[in-house]
């Protein structure tokens, strides 16, 4: 991967990563985050951060703070956190 997008689900503002160091520790970071998919899939809006992941052009993958591909999560702090940090930083 070599760009992450951020986008705050409040504001609607997008910012993008692309130094390769901070993409690398940033993905490294987060793959150790423990998700459990949340028993109500009952379909549901809203986010307060997504996050798409790129090589090139291309989207390879993307998610939010409450749902990976087609599935939702219970909340998790950590991701969150982790989504937050790096939106902020």
């Amino acid at each position: 991967m070599d760009r992450i997008d951020i986008h705050n689900g409040s504001t609607g503002e997008l910012r993008t990563f692309t130094e390769k160091e901070i993409v690398r520790k940033w993905i490294d970071e987060a793959r150790t985050i423990e998700i459990t998919p949340d028993p109500n899939q009952e379909q549901r809006t809203g986010f307060r951060y997504s996050a798409n992941l790129y090589e090139g052009d291309q989207q390879k993958f993307g998610f939010t703070d409450g749902h990976i591909g087609n599935v939702y999560i219970l909340s998790s702090e950590q991701l969150y956190n982790q989504l937050k940090n790096l939106y902020e930083s």
